[in-house]
């Protein structure tokens, strides 16, 4: 006769062994379709497996209890991916999907045939960065504004540190203009894409904002070009192929799909927490395209050694074209030096002296931002060594509206 205590134990094994045979089944039988894929079936066959490897190992009250907790745990991840799957793949409309972080079409960036990449047109994020109809960063542009000023640069015009698109240079220049001279016309419109250097934004100055028509045109390159001469000597080069590659859509997704975490990839549940409860993203990051554009010989980070033996000759060859194509459009091109948090490095005061430079021969207005020690030495202006925070992106248009306003201002005497 069967002892009352050994029949849960009886019965747990039946349950642990029955749900193991029934999730072999599934995968084998493949009779539900709800988005599993061959690495997600390999995991539902591994569960059955240690499921039926359970019921074989259960033996007394101990083993029982330790068998139920786990067993209801399995059955409750186990139920929440179903009905996630379920919602997700037969109910929820397309919007509502968990991201893919392999999918490029939510990626932050776009191929593009003259500039590599360029701001993917449409993007949001939950993070409160958006980008126009046109690939800019910002809103929607005006029609005919009474004075468009477009902003060129790397990161630190489009600004990776001011996550809200309303905080970032563009809005807050916008809106001290606007209050300063009483018109509510004026537009600035934010060109600025991470990694870019002063080859990428010339290119972007002829093939892209030059078609918006801007009254004035600003330049604010300066550390990304410094990466640029890291370079091994001999691959230093006039158009920059010493640095930089192009890149393609499928070479992208097998270096995202190699990066991220397998429990990411293959279940929704761990999907849903990560993204949906803790609010992480797992979209496709702008580092990872940065690598993916680097040249073989680029040095990035490395190559401190080779700034010395390659001049800046090519920097102010770009700087210098910026501000032609600018003049022969009519634009009016004011050029800013650059500053980052603390010392000012040796390549990057010869790049700011480039700038000093051009804008004297040419009586170009200069914002020389790189002279205030103050914004250089005050640690809260700072998001990272290289980029502001919010107050200190509000420093910088205080400091570009005193130009422009004197610009203006010596325009209409």
């Amino acid at each position: 006769m069967t002892t009352p205590s050994l029949i849960p134990i009886r019965l747990a094994r039946a349950c642990c062994f029955c749900a193991g045979l029934l999730a072999l089944t599934v995968v084998a039988a493949d009779v539900v379709r709800l988005g599993f894929g061959q690495a997600a079936s390999i995991g539902v066959a591994g569960t059955g497996l240690a499921l039926v490897l359970l019921a074989c190992w259960i033996r007394s009250p101990l083993q029982f209890r330790a068998a139920v907790v786990t067993l209801s745990v399995l059955c409750g991840l186990f139920v929440a991916e179903m009905a996630l799957r379920g919602y997700f793949h037969l109910r929820a409309p397309a919007d509502l999907l968990l991201p893919d972080s392999t999918d490029v079409s939510r990626l932050r960036f776009a191929a593009h045939p003259y500039l590599i990449y360029y701001p993917r047109p449409g993007f949001r994020s939950t993070e409160g960065t958006s980008h126009n109809s046109q690939g800019y960063r910002g809103p929607e542009l005006m029609d005919h504004p009474s004075l468009r000023i477009v902003l060129h640069g790397g990161s630190s015009t489009y600004e990776t540190g001011v996550p809200h698109d309303e905080l970032s240079w563009g809005p807050q220049l916008q809106a001290i203009l606007r209050r300063e001279l009483h018109d509510d016309r004026i537009e600035v419109v934010n060109a600025g894409v991470p990694g870019y250097t002063s080859w990428e934004s010339l290119v972007n100055l002829v093939f892209r904002t030059s078609a918006l028509r801007p009254n004035i045109t600003v330049l604010y390159d300066n550390y990304n070009d410094v990466h640029a001469r890291e370079v091994d000597p001999a691959a230093y080069r006039s158009d920059n192929t010493g640095y930089r590659k192009s890149w393609d859509e499928l070479e992208f997704q097998k270096l995202l799909a190699a990066q991220e975490s397998p429990t990411l990839r293959y279940s929704l549940t761990a999907r849903f927490v990560y993204v949906r409860l803790l609010k992480y993203s797992v979209a496709p990051t702008f580092t990872s395209l940065d690598l993916l554009t680097r040249a073989r010989t680029a040095n990035h980070g490395k190559g401190e050694a080779n700034v010395p033996h390659n001049p800046p000759i090519w920097f102010e060859r770009n700087v210098r074209n910026f501000v032609a194509v600018s003049e022969a459009m009519g634009a009016v091109p004011i050029l800013m030096t650059w500053t980052g948090r603390g010392p000012e490095s040796q390549p990057v005061a010869e790049h700011n002296e480039i700038i000093r430079r051009i804008a004297r021969e040419h009586s170009l207005p200069l914002c020389d931002l790189a002279s205030s020690e103050a914004i250089r030495a005050d640690s809260s202006l700072w998001h990272d060594p290289i980029h502001m925070n919010e107050s200190g992106v509000k420093k910088k248009a205080e400091t570009l509206a005193r130009t422009v306003l004197l610009q203006q201002t010596s325009k209409h005497r």
